[in-house]
């Protein structure tokens, strides 16, 4: 992902930049900060059984993202599949768990918002795929529920057996982290 790269249009352009590195960082933290709330969500949902959509109101924000801002749903509820934060490169949304009174205070949505999916190609991979609407392409899931804490543990478990398979003895010796012993795979 450094480098001068050729993409499938034959184009060849420059990859990696202390801008992009930071954009990177910045999206990995908030993922991994995000994947854990999903994860603290599901372990308290008995107590606090609503998320509210939250952001920063600025400039900078998406004007979608703002009017996202004030959804309130069960902690169950489908939409959280595709719109738990962060929606997008350098997202500053973030997902807010409440009670029910104070769900009832703020106003529960009835109908969470949406629109016709986009079409996204990507010039890299000559790949056109569709992402919900308002999301950025590669955002449109709920990252607590694709890690490892999450309700794909079994298939996790499952693609580092095959890795492991693969990989040198003296290497797949070592001991693996305990949420891996402990998925089924």
């Amino acid at each position: 992902w450094w480098g001068k790269v050729e993409r499938a249009d034959g184009e060849v352009v420059q990859l990696g930049s202390m801008r992009r590195l930071l954009t990177i960082y910045d999206t990995n933290l908030r993922v991994s900060y995000s994947a854990g709330a999903w994860e603290r969500a599901q372990r308290t949902k008995h107590a606090l059984p609503y998320i509210v959509y939250e952001g920063i109101d600025d400039a900078r924000q998406r004007p979608i993202h703002h009017s996202w801002m004030g959804t309130t749903l069960p902690v169950d509820d489908p939409w959280w599949d595709t719109h738990w934060c962060p929606c997008g490169w350098n997202c500053r949304c973030w997902n807010r768990q409440v009670t029910r009174l104070e769900a009832r205070e703020i106003g529960v949505t009835e109908n969470p918002p949406s629109g016709p999916p986009k079409r996204f190609f990507n010039p890299s991979t000559g790949e056109t795929v569709e992402v919900p609407y308002g999301i950025d392409p590669g955002f449109g899931y709920n990252v607590g529920k694709a890690s490892l804490a999450g309700q794909s543990q079994g298939n996790a478990a499952k693609v580092m057996a095959d890795k492991l398979a693969a990989t040198p003895p003296r290497v797949a010796a070592q001991p693996l982290p305990k949420a891996i012993l402990d998925a089924q795979v």
